[in-house]
């Protein structure tokens, strides 16, 4: 299960880099709102990702699945943390490319077992 997450974690960061560098290239005032978009995504979903995958095999599946809620509970807390810092700063946003972002790199995650059918 650890490839599985490191998969989907890698989807990710694939995904967001392409996004900020795409607007680098072509509107650089809009850089600044990507960029937290996606690391408000990603942050918290590396925080999941290494939470679960440092969990033991070897536990009990209630056990386990209290950890995966215990992990998810504190990634959407990271999120609206880190949202809420961003909208209380005085920066005027682009809430589309922002949230654009965010959505992104959330759904990217679907790509790991996509990618890796077969192997």
């Amino acid at each position: 299960m650890n490839k599985n997450i490191i998969q989907a974690l890698i989807a990710r960061l694939i995904v967001a880099t392409f996004y900020v560098l795409y607007f680098i290239f072509v509107n650089a005032e809009l850089v600044f709102s990507a960029l937290v978009g996606v690391l408000a995504c990603l942050v918290p979903e590396v925080y999941q990702g290494m939470k679960l995958s440092k969990s033991v095999p070897e536990l009990e599946p209630s056990k386990w699945l209290r950890l995966a809620y215990q992990a998810m509970f504190g990634k959407w807390l990271m999120s609206i943390i880190i949202l809420a810092i961003a909208f209380s700063s005085s920066v005027e946003w682009n809430y589309f490319i922002l949230f654009s972002g965010y959505f992104l790199v959330n759904v990217s995650g679907l790509l790991a077992p996509i990618l890796n059918k077969g192997k």
